[in-house]
């Protein structure tokens, strides 16, 4: 599982917009701390890879 700054480097985004994607439910993720004031998101490496193919820019014909 990866945490949301993880997520972050591998995608070369912000860790807020991976914090956005999540929260959006572009990316699966869990909290670990579920009833506290601050979520922790753990990602699925698989889902941070399907973002990537889903998101692949195709280039121009």
């Amino acid at each position: 599982m990866l945490t949301v700054k993880q997520v972050a480097k591998q995608l070369g985004v912000s860790y807020s917009f991976a914090l956005r994607l999540i929260r959006a439910g572009e990316l699966k993720a869990i909290n670990i701390s579920p009833g506290r004031r601050h979520p922790c998101y753990r990602v699925e490496p698989a889902s941070v890879d399907g973002f990537k193919q889903a998101n692949e820019v195709q280039p121009a014909s």
